[in-house]
């Protein structure tokens, strides 16, 4: 049982809450961008935790990409209704 726990779990919330994320995103919701980065700050301290600069790298960038993301999505979204008007 401590295996599980020796990262505190932020391991398994990250891995959940990524794989939540996917499918969400399959499902064209936006708010899967969140999760993604939920899944990401997660991720991101596990990276501290085992001191690995690469993986916190790609955590931060992750971070940023999803809530670039995330607006766009947005943007297109109004773009949409305002031609559909």
């Amino acid at each position: 049982m401590n295996y599980f726990l020796q990262y505190y779990g932020l391991d398994w919330l990250a891995v959940g809450t990524g794989l939540v994320a996917m499918y969400m995103i399959g499902d064209k919701r936006r708010s899967a961008f969140i999760i993604y980065i939920v899944s990401a700050a997660f991720s991101l301290a596990f990276a501290i935790i085992i001191k690995s600069l690469p993986f916190i790298l790609v955590n931060l960038l992750t971070i940023g990409i999803q809530v670039r993301n995330y607006l766009k999505w947005g943007q297109e979204q109004k773009q949409e209704l305002s031609v559909e008007r």
